[in-house]
């Protein structure tokens, strides 16, 4: 399993506005494609939704069995 250095040590002690300054800017994002393009528009931020929270969790997971 990968294992990338520090990971997962900031949500223990440290800020939390670094995570929520990245989903006001996706959720700000997704509200701008869906104005624009239709429900079309959300499929890929679904997707890359999908695949940061399986990554982030992937992450937690292997920096609890350390």
């Amino acid at each position: 399993m990968m294992h990338l250095h520090g990971s997962g040590k900031f949500k223990k002690d440290g800020p939390i506005w670094p995570g929520v300054l990245v989903l006001t800017i996706t959720i700000m994002m997704v509200i701008g494609a869906f104005i624009r393009i239709g429900w079309l528009a959300l499929a890929p931020f679904g997707f890359a939704a999908f695949l940061l929270f399986t990554a982030l969790w992937l992450m937690r997971v292997s920096d609890r069995r350390d």
